[in-house]
Formats: C-alpha cells, structure tokens, sequence
C-alpha cells in the first residue's frame, strides 16, 4: 500500500493520472502519424479530416473542461510542429476546442451522439474559420468564399462525419479511464 495523505493512498491519485497520460499520448501518437502520413489517401480534393481537432473536442465532450484543454494544447502542439503556418496558432485554437466541448457538457448528455457530432461540426468550421482570420490578417489573401467553398465547409462536414466514425473506440478508451479511476479510488 501507499503512503496515505489525506484519506487516500498516494497510488490512487498517480496511476490513474499516469494512465490517462500514457493513453492519450499514445493516441496523439497514433492520430499524428495517420495525419501526417496516411490521410492524404483519403482526402477530397485537398481536404481531409482533422482527427486530432475530434480527439480533442470528443475529450473535452466526456472528460471535462480541464482534460479537453490540456488534450486540445498537446493535439494543437503537435499540429504546430508539423505545419509550416504560424507557430503557436493551433495550440490556442485547440485548446479552446477542447475547453468549450467541457463547458457545455453538463447541459447536453455525454453520450447523445448526434449532439456531439453537431458540436464537433460546429468547432470545425470555427477552427477553419479562425485559421482563415489569422492568415488573413497576416497578409495571406484568399476570398472568403472560395475559402467557405474549398476548405471551410467541406473540412467541417468531413471532420464530422470522420467523428461519428471515431466516437465508439475513442468511447471504449474513456471507459477504461473511468473504471481505472474507479479501482483506484476504492484505495
């Protein structure tokens, strides 16, 4: 056993936290490298699926504010150091993606799906919204609806339909969070 403060052992609040750590760097890990290398396959006309803004909003949708920004920084790190736009851009962008999902859950279910996928939609299109803004305002020019047109709305609504494929894995990989967090809270 360990060492006991406050009513609880020191184990019970680590290994549920060092699970969760692991788990979801492994699927920053895993959705990086798809991104990065193997959704170019299956893009549409140059758009493809951000599986990493749906990683973080799905977060913040069943885990909470804090794990949703904090999953929405790592995912928007990573997307930073792989892209050549602005540093740090994604990082707060994703951050927010993963924050507002967590502001939001208490009033709509976790578990209604099409809520989420609405949600998710809806972020989409205010990432790529945003992304749009700043390269804007830093002197990239592009219309605005040829943006809306070839990137802003088919990327939200392929984002979407890609999370309604990923929200049952991604579900089975909270549960496990929560029925470890639940062992270690008996300690």
């Amino acid at each position: 056993m360990g060492r006991r403060f406050g009513g609880r052992s020191a184990l019970a609040k680590v290994a549920p936290l060092r699970m969760r750590a692991i788990l979801y760097s492994s699927i920053i890990l895993t959705f990086t490298v798809t991104y990065a290398f193997f959704l170019d396959f299956v893009g549409i006309r140059g758009v493809k699926p951000d599986i990493l803004l749906i990683f973080a909003a799905v977060t913040g949708a069943r885990r909470g504010a804090t794990e949703g920004a904090a999953v929405g920084l790592a995912c928007g790190a990573v997307k930073d150091l792989l892209s050549s736009g602005f540093f740090g851009i994604n990082m707060l962008l994703l951050l927010y993606v993963g924050l507002l999902p967590g502001l939001i859950n208490e009033r709509v279910q976790r578990e209604n799906v099409l809520a989420l996928l609405t949600v998710t939609l809806f972020l989409s299109a205010a990432y790529e919204s945003s992304v749009f803004l700043v390269t804007f305002y830093f002197g990239r020019w592009v219309g605005l609806g040829h943006a809306m047109a070839s990137v802003i709305v088919p990327q939200a609504l392929y984002t979407a339909a890609v999370a309604a494929m990923l929200y049952a894995p991604l579900l089975l990989v909270y549960g496990l969070i929560e029925r470890n967090e639940k062992k270690y809270s008996r300690l």
